[in-house]
């Protein structure tokens, strides 16, 4: 195979690893988005976004090793003006009392941003979610999915899914989109219904915008399992396995709704 044969396949793999280490990174998983964002640059794609985002993985694991320090230094060249690097490097060196030439930089640059930046600190999670709360209530999911597509922050991907259930809720009907069903799936794993009210509510609303029984049985379907692949759903040596051979696999199995059985016994 010629070298410009390979080039559409080596640039969806470069595309799968980013959008798989911003995901891990959107779920607080750093020791995988490490990896992610490693493999990106071992394999020579060192554009800003990638340096930021591997450096704010190590960041958040307390790396202070050569490589990593060596990482942020390119990190802060390619991105002078990130709040987040700034502030998380400033922390993470006076923690560690670090005491370099580039640690004092670091600091003073996040003490001038903080100064700078007070009124513009983003809300919280909380406040974010009473945002989309009263955009559901109102019905106004296409402005929810504004929102959420202009924010960020560790609830996101379960809040996108409640979305996408409310609007399905609303209509009185149930969600057959692959995409979104693969979402919501994915939401479901990562609430514990028994953990509070709202939890249980969350559940609940996300289990009834689906079928009551999702199983079928088809070919193999490439953009299918890169979007599930994106989402941690399928490990990396299983998508290209499947991307390889397009082998068959079964889409979702998902039986009737029991509250007994899923929450109660849960």
């Amino acid at each position: 195979m010629s070298h410009s044969e390979a080039d559409p396949h080596t640039d969806k793999i470069q595309q799968l690893l980013f959008a798989l280490g911003k995901a891990y990174l959107e779920r607080h998983e750093y020791a995988q988005a490490q990896e992610k964002f490693r493999q990106l640059l071992e394999i020579g794609v060192d554009n800003p976004d990638v340096v930021l985002n591997a450096a704010l993985s190590a960041l958040s694991l307390h790396d202070l090793s050569n490589s990593a320090l060596q990482l942020y230094e390119r990190a802060v060249a390619a991105n002078p003006h990130s709040r987040a690097l700034l502030e998380n490097l400033s922390a993470l060196f006076v923690r560690a009392e670090v005491k370099t030439a580039f640690a004092d930089e670091i600091i003073q640059l996040a003490m001038n941003v903080e100064t700078e930046s007070m009124a513009l600190l983003p809300p919280s999670d909380s406040a974010q979610r009473d945002v989309l709360e009263n955009l559901w209530w109102q019905g106004q999911f296409d402005g929810a999915l504004v929102f959420l597509d202009d924010n960020h922050y560790s609830a996101q991907a379960v809040d996108l899914a409640l979305t996408f259930a409310y609007q399905a809720i609303a209509k009185d009907e149930t969600i057959h989109d692959e995409e979104k069903v693969a979402r919501i799936l994915n939401a479901l794993e990562q609430i514990s219904p028994a953990e509070s009210l709202t939890s249980l509510r969350d559940y609940l609303t996300l289990r009834l915008s689906l079928p009551e029984i999702l199983h079928e049985t088809d070919t193999h379907n490439d953009d299918l399992e890169e979007f599930r692949f994106i989402l941690g759903l399928i490990s990396m040596e299983d998508f290209f396995s499947q991307l390889k051979n397009g082998v068959q696999r079964e889409r979702f199995i998902l039986r009737k709704f029991d509250l007994k059985t899923e929450i109660l016994d849960a």
